[in-house]
């Protein structure tokens, strides 16, 4: 038979773990969102998908507000079903983009609001195509690379290559003390961008 100090410390330590368990369903796994506690539904219309993809993020301005519930083909094109935080306030006249995380060309969503204010997108609207903003395809991106470089000259390059090269000499220094600036510049204003 188990003392009642023994008895105690399993049920503290069973105590404690629902305790743990319960927190990191919470913090960590979302548990409440995954069953669609405080969450709802707004959709967007794409002629494509532009590689966008389930479980994707969704953001307002670049802060995370939810994640791409389902992705269904329609006549026109593909309709994406947006899963969001509730206390998130989407203008009507924003602008949904699809956007990359990565050079490996990991797609999110993101609306950029043309104005502060006005209407929000309520429980099962639809952002129409006309306001989704789509990348541009990386087929044109290197096609038109290729054409730039082409363009050029290679004696003329050579020229402007010696010509950076005279004119940056010595300044290593200089530019150094301009980056470190800029640097500083940039941390300075994010510390300082107002919260949305």
């Amino acid at each position: 038979m188990l003392s009642r100090l023994t008895r105690g410390q399993i049920f503290a330590f069973v105590f404690l773990g629902l305790v743990a368990l319960a927190y990191a369903s919470v913090v960590y796994v979302k548990l409440p969102q995954k069953l669609g506690v405080g969450r709802y539904y707004v959709s967007v219309d794409l002629p494509n998908t532009s590689d966008l993809y389930e479980s994707a993020a969704v953001t307002v301005r670049g802060r995370q507000i939810g994640e791409v519930k389902r992705l269904e083909l329609t006549d026109t094109g593909v309709r994406a079903t947006l899963d969001v935080d509730e206390a998130a306030r989407i203008p009507v006249d924003s602008v949904a983009q699809i956007r990359s995380v990565s050079a490996i060309g990991e797609q999110y969503l993101n609306f950029v609001p043309a104005s502060d204010g006005g209407a929000v997108l309520q429980p099962g609207d639809v952002v129409p195509v006309d306001k989704v903003k789509l990348p541009v395809p990386e087929v044109d991106v290197l096609k038109n690379v290729d054409n730039l470089v082409s363009s050029i000259p290679a004696a003329d390059l050579n020229t402007t290559v010696d010509e950076f090269s005279t004119g940056f000499a010595n300044t290593g220094e200089s530019l150094g003390r301009l980056i470190d600036a800029t640097a500083d510049l940039t941390k300075t204003a994010q510390d300082n961008l107002p919260a949305f």
